[in-house]
C-alpha cells in the first residue's frame, strides 16, 4: 500500500475516533436530573495534590465521562462551596450542573488551566431533596472545596501574618522615633504585645519552617539554599485541618515553595508572585487574596498563612512611601549617603506593608469577623542595616537579624493593649494557637504553648535559641531576659553579651563576668545535636574532583535512614538490616527562576551527610567504594580523635567513634574528598560536681538533668 493511502487511511480512522468521542461528549453533556438512588459520595474519587504552576491543592480526582456526586440533603441556610480545575486545554473544559431533587439549581463552565470558585446560596431549595453534582468532562477534572454547609457567623478563624525581614526596633510599637507603623500600634490595642520573640534562624526557610511545623531546623532539614523540608514533618495546618478547618497558605516567597517542601500540608496554597518576590507590590495582592479566601470561605473555620515581604532587600518602596522618610540633607560622605537612602527606603517599605495591613484588619471588620479571629502577627527575621559593616540577613544572629516583632490578638480582644516581655520561641506559636482552640499539640511539636502569659499565670522560656547554617556559616546562639551567647563555628570564637547594658552588641564581655555564661552556653551545644543522635557518615570534595560514592551498611539495629545531598545525584534504599547508598558529586550547574546556583550554593565545599537511627550498642559493617574502588583508610576519619580506619570487612562498634557534630561541621574541614565517621549520642555527659550549683538547677529545670 502506498504512504498516500496509508495516509488517508489513518486520516479516516482518525475522523471517526474524533467523531466518536463528540457523539459520546454529547451523550454525556445531556443535562437531565440525577435519579434519586444516583450518585457517588464524594469519599469515592481519590485525593491527589492537583496544581497550577501557581496555585496547589489537595483535592479530589473526578474522571473522564459523567458522574454525579451526592452532597446529601439541603436545609435551612445552607451554601455550597466548589473549586473546580480542568486540565489546561480548552476544548477539555469541564462542565457542572448542581441539581436540588429535580431541579436544576445552576450550571457552571470551570476555565481551564486554573482554579475557579464559586460559591451558590441554596437556602430557596431548603427541603427540596438532596444536593447532587453532575460533572461532565472529557478528561476529567479536580474539586477542592466540593460541600453543602449551614453557615456559621460564629466559625472560628485564625491567621498568622508574618511580615518578612521586619525589624522591631524599626517600628514605633517598640519605641522607633519614625511613624512607620500606625496601623499596626492602632492594632496594639486589641492584640498582647510581646518583646521576646526569638526565631529559630535568621533566614527565612528555616525560620519559617520552624513557625509551621514547630520544630527546629536541624529538625524539619530548610537550613542551607539547596535543603528541601524533610518529608511527614508535624504541621500547624494539618493539626487544624483535622479539627475542621479549612487551611490557606498565601505567600509570594521563592523560599517557600513547595520545591522546598511547603504548602504540601495545606489545602490550599498559593504563589502571588514570587518570581518578582522583592516588589513590594506583591504585599497588596497577598493582601486581596487573603481577603477573597476569607470571603469565599465565610462561615466555616479557616486557617489563614499570610506572608508579606515589602521590607526584604532590594528595599524600592511604591510611591508615596518612596518619599515619606528621605531626608533633606544627606551629608557629602558617599558611603554614609548610600546607607541613610537605604534605610529610608526600607522604612518606606515598612510603611506600605502596615497600610496594607491596616487594610486587612478593616476588611476583617467589615465582614464582621474581626471579634471571633485570633490573629498573630510577626516576622521570621530582622536585617542588618550596615550595623556590621553591611546589610541584608542569614548572615549572623545578632539581635539586628534576630529582633523582630510578635502580636496576639484572641478572640474579643482580650487582654488587648498589654505587653509581655517572657521569652518566646516561633517554634511555640502553633503549640500556643492549638491552646487557645482548645486543641491538643502534635505529640512530635517541639515547641511549647505560651498561652499562660497572656494573663501573666506563667513566664516565657528561660532561654531561647537560635542558628544559622548556610552556604560557609555555622552558627548557634542562645539568651536568657539580659544575656547572651554566639559560638561561630568557622572562626571557632564564643561571644557573650548583656542585651540590657549593649543591646546593639557592639562590646563582648568576658564569660567571668556573666552569671550564666555556662548555662547558656551549655543550651546552645546541646541544643545544636537535637536530631542528631545515630551513626553518621559525612562524605566531603571540593566540586573539581567528579567522583561516584557507593555504600552499603549492614546491622540488624538499623532504624530510619536520611541522606542530606540537596540539589545533586544520589540514590539511598533501605530494607531491614541493609542501607545501600550511591552519591554522584559534581560541579553543579543549575538554576531556578533564572537565578543561576543560587539554590545550591556551597561556599566551602560540596558535602554529602548520612544519617541513620541506631543504637549506641550497634555494630556495623560498612562497605565504601570510590569511583568503583575501595576506598582509602587514609581518606577515612573516626570519632573525635579523627583517626583512619580500614573500612575492609572490619566491625565497627559506633559507640568507639562517639564524638560531637562541632568536630564535623564541613565549614572547618579541609576542602578535599574525605569520609568522616562519628556516633552521636541522646545528651552530653556533664560533671555536674564541677558545675555551679545555680546552673545545674537551671539545668535540671530545662530538662537536662534528672
Amino acid at each position: 500500500m502506498s504512504l498516500r493511502r496509508i495516509s488517508i487511511s489513518l486520516s479516516i480512522a482518525f475522523s471517526i475516533i474524533l467523531f466518536a468521542v463528540l457523539v459520546l461528549f454529547i451523550y454525556w453533556s445531556r443535562v437531565s436530573p440525577p435519579s434519586e438512588n444516583q450518585g457517588n459520595r464524594l469519599q469515592d474519587f481519590p485525593v491527589e495534590n492537583a496544581s497550577t504552576e501557581t496555585e496547589w491543592r489537595n483535592a479530589r480526582r473526578i474522571g473522564a465521562g459523567r458522574h454525579t456526586i451526592d452532597l446529601g440533603p439541603v436545609s435551612e441556610n445552607m451554601i455550597l462551596r466548589l473549586g473546580a480545575l480542568s486540565p489546561a486545554r480548552r476544548w477539555a473544559k469541564a462542565k457542572l450542573d448542581v441539581f436540588v431533587g429535580a431541579k436544576r439549581v445552576t450550571h457552571l463552565s470551570s476555565l481551564s488551566g486554573r482554579w475557579t470558585d464559586q460559591r451558590v446560596d441554596l437556602k430557596n431549595f431548603a427541603g427540596g431533596g438532596n444536593c447532587k453534582l453532575v460533572f461532565t468532562s472529557i478528561l476529567g477534572c479536580w474539586v477542592s472545596p466540593c460541600e453543602v454547609y449551614v453557615s456559621d457567623p460564629d466559625a472560628p478563624k485564625v491567621i498568622v501574618y508574618l511580615i518578612d525581614t521586619l525589624r522591631k526596633d524599626h517600628m514605633g510599637l517598640y519605641g522607633y522615633n519614625r511613624n512607620t507603623t500606625p496601623n499596626i500600634e492602632a492594632f496594639a490595642d486589641d492584640a498582647i504585645t510581646y518583646s521576646g520573640l526569638v526565631p529559630q534562624s535568621s533566614w527565612t526557610r528555616p525560620s519559617v519552617g520552624s513557625l509551621l511545623t514547630s520544630t527546629y531546623p536541624a529538625v524539619h532539614g530548610a537550613q542551607d539554599r539547596p535543603d528541601v523540608m524533610r518529608e511527614n514533618m508535624p504541621s500547624l495546618a494539618a493539626a487544624l485541618e483535622v479539627a475542621g478547618f479549612e487551611t490557606h497558605g498565601l505567600m509570594s516567597n521563592v523560599n517557600c515553595l513547595p520545591i522546598w517542601g511547603f504548602g504540601k500540608d495545606f489545602d490550599r496554597y498559593v504563589d502571588i508572585n514570587s518570581l518578582h518576590n522583592s516588589a513590594p507590590e506583591n504585599d497588596g495582592e497577598v493582601v486581596d487574596a487573603a481577603i477573597e479566601s476569607l470571603s469565599n470561605s465565610s462561615g466555616r473555620p479557616i486557617f489563614l498563612y499570610v506572608h508579606l515581604m515589602a521590607p526584604h532587600s532590594p528595599y524600592s518602596p511604591p510611591e508615596p512611601y518612596d518619599r515619606l522618610f528621605r531626608l533633606e540633607d544627606y551629608g557629602d560622605d558617599e558611603k554614609r549617603i548610600e546607607q541613610l537612602k537605604s534605610i529610608d527606603a526600607y522604612d518606606g517599605e515598612i510603611a506600605y506593608t502596615d497600610a496594607q495591613f491596616g487594610r486587612f484588619v478593616d476588611a476583617l471588620k467589615s465582614a464582621g469577623i474581626y471579634d471571633n479571629t485570633t490573629l498573630i502577627l510577626l516576622s521570621d527575621h530582622g536585617e542588618q542595616l550596615w550595623e556590621r559593616g553591611e546589610r541584608g540577613h542569614g548572615k549572623s544572629l545578632y539581635e539586628e537579624e534576630l529582633g523582630v516583632p510578635l502580636m496576639v490578638k484572641l478572640p474579643k480582644s482580650r487582654f488587648g493593649g498589654e505587653t509581655r516581655g517572657g521569652l518566646v520561641e516561633i517554634i511555640d506559636i502553633a503549640p500556643t494557637i492549638l491552646e487557645v482552640l482548645g486543641l491538643e499539640a502534635n505529640a512530635r511539636f517541639q515547641g511549647r504553648s505560651f498561652a499562660g502569659t497572656f494573663d501573666n499565670s506563667q513566664p516565657g522560656r528561660p532561654i531561647a535559641f537560635s542558628s544559622l547554617l548556610i552556604q560557609d556559616k555555622s552558627m548557634r546562639s542562645a539568651r536568657n531576659a539580659r544575656n547572651k551567647y554566639i559560638y561561630d563555628a568557622k572562626s571557632d570564637k564564643e561571644l557573650w553579651f548583656d542585651l540590657v547594658a549593649d543591646p546593639g552588641e557592639k562590646n563582648s564581655i568576658e564569660p567571668g563576668s556573666v552569671p550564666d555564661a555556662e548555662m547558656l552556653r551549655v543550651h546552645a551545644r546541646t541544643m545544636s545535636i537535637v536530631n542528631s543522635e545515630g551513626f553518621h557518615l559525612l562524605v566531603t570534595g571540593d566540586l573539581k574532583e567528579e567522583l561516584i560514592i557507593t555504600g552499603n551498611i549492614a546491622s540488624p539495629d538499623l532504624g530510619e535512614a536520611y541522606l542530606r545531598f540537596p540539589g545533586k545525584k544520589y540514590s539511598l534504599s533501605s530494607e531491614e538490616g541493609y542501607v545501600d547508598f550511591s552519591i554522584e558529586m559534581k560541579e553543579l550547574r543549575t538554576s531556578l527562576y533564572g537565578l543561576a546556583g543560587w539554590h545550591t550554593q556551597f561556599a566551602e565545599q560540596a558535602h554529602a551527610h548520612l544519617h541513620i537511627d541506631v543504637p549506641p550498642e550497634t555494630s556495623l559493617t560498612l562497605t565504601l567504594k570510590v569511583d568503583g574502588k575501595p576506598v582509602k583508610p587514609g581518606d577515612v576519619y573516626a570519632g573525635a580523635d579523627m583517626k583512619h580506619i580500614s573500612l575492609d570487612k572490619q566491625v565497627l562498634d559506633v559507640a568507639s567513634i562517639s564524638a560531637h557534630p562541632d568536630d564535623f561541621d564541613p565549614v572547618v574541614l579541609p576542602r578535599r574528598f574525605g569520609v568522616y565517621l562519628w556516633y552521636t549520642n541522646a545528651a552530653e555527659t556533664l560533671d555536674i560536681d564541677k558545675l555551679d550549683p545555680s546552673v545545674t538547677e537551671a539545668l535540671r529545670a530545662l530538662g537536662y538533668l534528672d
